[in-house]
């Protein structure tokens, strides 16, 4: 598992990008997207590579906000997810 330091780190990478926009502050467990960011550790850990894919950031996000986000955009987050998770 992540240690706090890196579910922290996350949280930030989510806060700074902000996918809900002002839709955000109407979230009222949102709590700085800190079960998104452990979800999106959980399910990078449990698959074959080890690594966050575009497609798990899009997938958590998705699910827990019913939005619809860009490939491109869930690409950057992915590699700053995995930058975070190397260290």
């Amino acid at each position: 598992m992540a240690s706090e330091k890196q579910i922290q780190r996350i949280k930030n990478v989510l806060t700074e990008w902000n996918p809900l926009g002002s839709e955000a502050s109407s979230v009222s467990d949102l709590d700085d997207y800190d079960t998104e960011a452990k979800d999106i550790v959980s399910t990078s850990l449990i698959t074959s590579s080890g690594r966050c894919t575009p497609a798990t950031i899009r997938s958590v996000l998705e699910d827990a906000f019913d939005l619809s986000l860009d490939e491109q955009k869930c690409r950057e987050v992915s590699k700053k997810v995995n930058l975070i998770l190397k260290n």
